[in-house]
């Protein structure tokens, strides 16, 4: 038969008639099959085929004859075991009669390396879906490198909807122009390095964000693949920067401060930085006393507290309100009240010093001691009086000091309790008439500030103690008690009230002057930051803002272009157009305010008002670019209101404008550039309440 020539070949060849019967085999399809040649002549391709694959074997066949065919098919051999084949079939003639000659090549090898591949390929997957990183695969396809995975946390990243958004684009578009020749070149040299990068990736909807990109090839892919990760770095580049402001922040603080600052060196105590509250407290100038020690400088009075000091700062760490005396320059003595930690210092540890004077709160507690000592002296003899009253018989016994206090003779008899009420005003003798009887239902004690109105002369006030006295029998028959003066307390109390009311007028009129001072210095916008203020105020209270949040934009209102105090008066007031520079320096004013407020301690959210008072809603304004929902409402408040007066002020480069059309400008940005509750309000302000400037 023709099929002897074949049994040299390694691959099994089957001799078919145009029916399926087999007409001959080579020795390795009998090896494969499992079969001898006298039974392979008695199957056809249908015994061949494995039950659940005859289906379209007759229309191979046709197929086959007529014009050849290759197909996969799962055979089974002699043995009954199943086996994947690729049949190759060729017509030809036999004796002048169609015949195929069909090639079988076992697949199970090959099959069993794809399902290993793809299994290997879901443990990727799997592995890539369940990664917190951003992961995404490319291959080579047509001289282009396109993304053919794209895990969840890709997707989230590049603002996807699905993986689909991602898969078949081209991997260099997703990063950013500025960034892509970095990507080409690292792509390149994937394998040799695999070393992160940082670079910028463009999201779906245009916004850049930075990330840092490792690239590294995927093995056994069959083409060139890589696998790219990406981590978001701007939360961490973010906070690199914040550090670097916080230390730019401390060293403004750290100079400005009134108090006195230093840093030392905790291994030989040497002076590495003091600020001018250094010079000031002490009298030493910063150049010569920084590369010195304390000691040499004979700061301290008594050694005993610096050793105390030091063993507290070492076992600790820290050492909080340490009172002691420090020697100035001149020789005089200051006391000084200290705390101090340790921290690490470009790999030293240092002790960071803060000492304030404390002289006058020593006057005052000196004061305090005497004014105590003559309280004491004035107890010894007889401050206190004392009163016994019998309720069964109505009798009260009282002391002498008591008869003083309520300013009648001792050698008169002391009035019964309806009469003593009657030494009271009306509101105080009601208040200790119901203690009184409570007491007496209740057994509890009473303490009562009493307003009493002598016969002669203005009222005066008392401290009234009383507790109840039993009987024999346990039962309550009377209260004794003690009355103290404590109307010259009183009279204290609201002198510290008129004083706490006179530092409110002056911190007030201390506001009021900072304002001022940057209005001296432009006199086209005196008195717009009263009148922000005042139009500000009027909006936060109609937004039913607490009292607190009104205060605190009163302030920022009359501080908001504190900044300004910086930028030279000839582009304060510049009558033409500001150049891009100019224009920059007058944006810096909102930045340069906050410093200033923070410099001076000033409460949150002030400092934050002033720098925010030009952000917009749609994050178009500056400093920072903030959005609405990044924005204090006293800032969108204070936003209104600056433009609002701004355009009914005169200004260099034009007249005032008309409040219609200072509206129209609010009502057209509402909701984008302006808060629109705050422009509702503003605008009912003016057109429903008759809202008017107390000044122009």
């Amino acid at each position: 038969m023709m099929l002897d020539a074949l049994d040299a070949l390694d691959a099994a060849a089957l001799l078919v008639g145009p029916d399926g019967s087999i007409l001959d085999a080579n020795r390795a399809a009998l090896d494969c099959y499992g079969h001898s040649l006298s039974e392979m002549l008695t199957l056809s391709i249908h015994d061949l085929r494995a039950p659940g694959d005859q289906s379209d074997i007759d229309r191979e066949m046709r197929k086959a004859v007529e014009h050849g065919a290759v197909y996969e098919a799962v055979h089974h051999r002699g043995d009954g075991s199943l086996f994947p084949v690729e049949v190759r079939s060729i017509p030809i003639l036999v004796d002048g009669e169609p015949a195929l000659l069909s090639l079988v090549r076992d697949l199970t090898a090959r099959k069993e390396e794809q399902l290993e591949l793809k299994e290997s390929e879901s443990r990727y997957r799997a592995l890539a879906e369940s990664s917190p990183l951003a992961v995404f695969v490319s291959r080579n396809e047509a001289d282009e490198d396109r993304v053919v995975l794209a895990n969840p946390a890709c997707v989230k990243l590049f603002g996807a909807s699905s993986p689909e958004d991602l898969i078949g684009t081209s991997a260099l578009a997703l990063f950013h122009p500025d960034s892509q020749a970095l990507i080409r070149e690292r792509v390149g040299e994937v394998g040799e390095t695999g070393q992160p990068v940082e670079a910028q990736i463009a999201r779906l909807d245009g916004t850049p964000v930075t990330v840092e990109v490792v690239v590294s090839a995927l093995p056994d892919e069959g083409v060139a693949a890589v696998q790219v990760v990406l981590r978001d770095v701007t939360e961490r580049n973010a906070a690199t920067s914040q550090l670097r402001q916080s230390e730019e922040k401390f060293a403004t603080a750290f100079h400005v401060s009134p108090d006195l600052l230093c840093i030392t060196r905790v291994s030989d105590g040497m002076i590495l930085e003091v600020n001018e509250g250094y010079e000031d407290l002490l009298g030493y100038i910063r150049a010569g006393s920084i590369g010195k020690t304390t000691t040499e400088l004979s700061i301290w009075v008594d050694v005993a507290d610096r050793a105390r000091f030091l063993a507290t700062l070492e076992e600790t760490g820290r050492v909080t309100d340490f009172e002691t005396t420090l020697r100035h320059k001149d020789g005089t003595v200051v006391p000084v009240i200290m705390s101090a930690r340790t921290f690490e210092l470009q790999g030293e540890a240092c002790v960071l010093s803060v000492v304030a004077d404390i002289t006058e709160r020593k006057r005052a507690e000196e004061a305090i001691r005497t004014n105590q000592a003559e309280l004491v002296e004035a107890q010894r003899i007889g401050h206190f009086g004392s009163f016994d009253w019998d309720a069964r018989a109505d009798t009260i016994v009282w002391s002498d000091e008591y008869y003083r206090i309520y300013g009648l003779d001792p050698k008169q008899p002391s009035p019964g309790y309806e009469e003593h009420l009657k030494a009271y005003s009306t509101e105080s003798a009601a208040r200790l008439d119901a203690s009184v009887k409570r007491s007496m239902q209740t057994g509890e004690p009473y303490v009562l500030d009493l307003e009493h109105v002598p016969p002669d002369g203005g009222p005066r006030w008392v401290v009234a103690r009383g507790e109840v006295k039993r009987g024999d029998d346990g039962q309550i028959i009377g209260i004794r008690g003690t009355a103290q003066d404590i109307t010259d307390s009183k009279r204290a109390e609201r002198e510290l009230a008129q004083q706490a009311e006179r530092i409110a007028r002056t911190l007030t009129s201390v506001i009021d002057i900072t304002s001022n001072i940057v209005e001296l210095r432009d006199p086209y916008t005196a008195g717009h930051q009263r009148r922000v203020s005042e139009l500000a105020i009027k909006i936060a209270e109609n937004l039913g803002m607490s009292g607190h949040e009104v205060d605190d934009i009163r302030v920022g209102g009359l501080l908001h272009d504190i900044g300004k105090a910086g930028i030279p008066t000839e582009i304060l007031s510049k009558p033409g157009a500001l150049s891009p520079i100019e224009f920059t320096l007058i944006k810096g004013h909102a930045e340069a305010g906050y410093r200033l407020a923070v410099s001076a301690n000033m409460a949150e959210p002030i400092p934050e008002l002033i720098y925010q008072h030009h952000e917009r809603c749609d994050g178009s304004g500056y400093p920072r670019g903030l959005t609405g929902d990044q924005t204090l409402l006293g800032a969108k408040v204070l936003a209104v209101a600056d433009v609002v007066e701004a355009m009914m002020s005169h200004r260099p480069y034009r007249a005032a404008l008309r409040i219609e059309t200072a509206l129209a400008e609010i009502e057209q940005g509402s909701g984008s550039l302006y808060d629109a509750g705050v422009v509702k309000t503003c605008v009912h302000l003016f057109n429903k309440d008759g809202f008017e400037f107390s000044e122009r």
